[in-house]
């Protein structure tokens, strides 16, 4: 018993397990520095990672640096060069003027969005040199973050979204943008008011605190 006990201890110690951390919890910027090949291959599209083809309009890639600046809590990345379906096809053999106006996306059709961008060596799925264009766009809990065309997005799941009008405001109450206590009221006194209402919150007021 002895002996066999032994031998299953010798063979349990010549397995290894080694420990492979989830991208979901490896934080953001620890996921911008260490970018490759390999990580590009285990990163799914969430609410912190969005994939696209080199092919994006630099106006669409606006509304996505717009998204992740409005996403709390740390915004989010973008991976230029990776199809939505997964396989890297990369940004060698993109027009450099395309390229060019990509990186400058930010500054031409959002630029309230703080964001960071590289040149990531990879190899493609035809197994060659390559690279992807990757952004790290910082969450902004100071502003309502737009694009030149007065659009808001927000992250939600995997899906972005455009904000209307009331929820933009809501959004700028919540980063202190706006003073609600400040914010101009549409109604007219006494025109849109319940006057009768106002009185019997009046009288309520007095009775229970014993105001004449």
């Amino acid at each position: 018993m002895i002996s066999c006990f032994f031998v299953e201890h010798r063979r349990a110690e010549q397995v290894e397990f080694p420990f492979v951390r989830r991208t979901e919890l490896i934080p953001l910027d620890t996921l911008y520095t260490e970018a490759d090949t390999e990580l590009f291959g285990r990163l799914r599209e969430d609410r912190r990672f969005e994939r696209k083809s080199v092919g994006i309009h630099t106006q669409n890639l606006g509304d996505y640096l717009s998204m992740f600046a409005n996403s709390a809590p740390d915004g989010g990345m973008i991976a230029i060069g990776i199809e939505d379906d997964g396989p890297i096809s990369g940004c060698l053999r993109a027009d450099p003027k395309h390229l060019n106006e990509l990186e400058r996306s930010g500054d031409i059709y959002c630029p309230d969005a703080r964001y960071q961008s590289k040149r990531v060596t990879v190899r493609n799925a035809s197994d060659e040199d390559d690279f992807v264009l990757l952004f790290r766009v910082q969450y902004r809990p100071d502003k309502v973050v737009e694009t030149t065309r007065g659009d808001a997005f927000i992250k939600r799941g995997e899906s972005k979204r455009k904000l209307n009008d009331d929820e933009k405001r809501e959004l700028r109450i919540a980063k202190h943008e706006v003073d609600l206590e400040q914010e101009s009221c549409p109604l007219s006194y006494p025109e849109d008011f319940d006057l009768n209402l106002i009185h019997q919150f009046a009288n309520n007021f007095r009775r229970n605190a014993n105001v004449t």
